[in-house]
């Protein structure tokens, strides 16, 4: 389609087909409904800014190959988000769009560069990935498999740091006064383990033996420990030793020595 998508009324079908969109994914009234099927993905490939409203994919690319995709309204994904070549972003201006995953749904990254700006929704009992970062710096944050196909949990990268820094738990020296992990778990109480990433030594890890998952937990900065994986120069990740407490609920974190 070489040109926008505007549905006004009724609903558009696209069970059986997959759609390559130029434009903007324009929703003023009806809906859209995309089917299961293995050729049922919609494809965002334009050569300028993209919107997209409110709407529910079961596949979607977002490969827009110049500019970047902006959501004006909560996409929820039931199936596959691909992340391609460029930014997605929910909070700009004054939107603040979630991207919600399905019980079931998955994100996949074909690379570093591509990801989401905003807060990032899944529901369900399924290990996950959060896709997303900020300013030009992928920065995933992962859960381990919740026990219940109910929970839901919001997780957003924030590039700034936390509004405290200090009191820390024995055993943290200091924590990242660059960046944190704001992650929520708005339904349900399981305790999970979570996973912090770093690409291409943005995040400033320089020692993988002394590296800290570290959380606010509303009075100090608790010692999570962690389990690491990968180089300091180059990409790798942190997993709390344990499973998270809840509650109290989730909060922020970042890395810490």
């Amino acid at each position: 389609i070489y040109g926008s998508v505007t549905i006004s009324a009724g609903v558009f079908s696209g069970n059986g087909a997959g759609m390559q969109v130029h434009g903007d994914w324009n929703v003023t009234g009806g809906s859209f409904t995309s089917g299961t099927c293995a050729q049922c993905y919609v494809t965002f490939q334009g050569a300028v800014d993209q919107h997209i409203d409110a709407s529910s994919f079961h596949w979607v690319y977002f490969y827009t190959t110049v500019g970047n995709i902006y959501l004006d309204g909560d996409v929820t994904i039931t199936n596959l988000a691909t992340f391609g070549t460029r930014i997605v972003y929910g909070k700009y201006g004054a939107t603040n769009a979630k991207l919600i995953f399905n019980d079931g749904a998955d994100a996949a990254a074909e690379n570093g560069s591509s990801f989401f700006v905003g807060a990032v929704r899944k529901v369900g009992n399924d290990v996950f990935q959060f896709p997303i970062g900020k300013n030009n710096t992928w920065a995933p944050l992962g859960i381990a498999a919740p026990p219940n196909v109910t929970d839901v949990f919001t997780a957003e990268y924030i590039n700034a740091p936390y509004s405290s820094l200090t009191p820390l738990e024995a055993g943290l020296d200091h924590v990242s006064n660059y960046y944190y992990w704001d992650l929520t778990q708005n339904t349900g109480t399981s305790s999970v383990k979570v996973t912090l990433y770093w690409k291409d030594n943005l995040m400033g890890v320089d020692d993988l033996a002394t590296l800290r998952v570290a959380r606010w937990d509303g009075s100090q900065w608790k010692n999570l420990n962690g389990a690491t994986s990968g180089n300091v120069n180059t990409d790798g990740d942190i997993t709390t030793s344990s499973a998270v407490p809840n509650p109290p609920n989730y909060g922020p974190f970042t890395m810490a020595s």
